[in-house]
């Protein structure tokens, strides 16, 4: 079953079932708008681009919610609101690319880009593994803004600092060896 896998597990099993011309992917933790999925698919289905992904971070959404979450946590608050931007800063002094919202959740791609790519990762870090990917192709992708309403760990956030310095040491690692 499903209910025990890691989210990279979980998103290769949906690519492996899928059938459409369109893959996204969207969390069912109610953090994301469902409407904000159009947005991300369209750009796709109009052929003006084969990768989409949904940044919180052109609203400046992420930085405002942030700070209501962590407000009694300022080491969890620290990690969460500049762990993406270090790594977005590793991003573009690598890659000399830069992508506002590493984290994102919601994503869409061209079908046969994504089923192209031989994916291992597992976690969190397969998200990092399909950039670098794609980069390596030389794949453009759009961001487009969407909505965000965070969750508290309490109330069932799993990305912990651990997966995001997994996704450093994958971004680093893939250019370096």
């Amino acid at each position: 079953t499903l209910d025990k896998v890691g989210k990279g597990e979980a998103i290769k099993y949906g690519m492996e079932k899928s059938k459409g011309d369109v893959i996204a992917f969207f969390p069912s933790d109610n953090e994301y708008s469902v409407q904000d999925l159009e947005k991300v698919i369209t750009p796709i289905m109009l052929n003006q681009s084969k990768a989409v992904f949904g940044s919180r971070m052109i609203k400046n959404i992420l930085e405002d919610e942030l700070s209501k979450i962590y407000k009694n946590n300022t080491l969890t608050l620290l990690l969460s609101k500049y762990g993406g931007k270090l790594i977005n800063l590793v991003i573009l002094a690598l890659y000399n690319k830069a992508i506002s919202d590493p984290f994102t959740s919601i994503k869409a791609f061209d079908s046969k880009l994504l089923k192209s790519l031989t994916l291992h990762k597992k976690g969190f870090d397969l998200d990092f593994e399909i950039f670098v990917k794609l980069f390596n192709k030389k794949c453009f992708f759009l961001e487009v803004p969407v909505d965000y309403k965070p969750r508290t760990p309490k109330q069932g956030k799993k990305i912990t600092a651990i997966d995001g310095l997994k996704c450093l040491l994958y971004i680093v690692f893939s250019k370096l060896f």
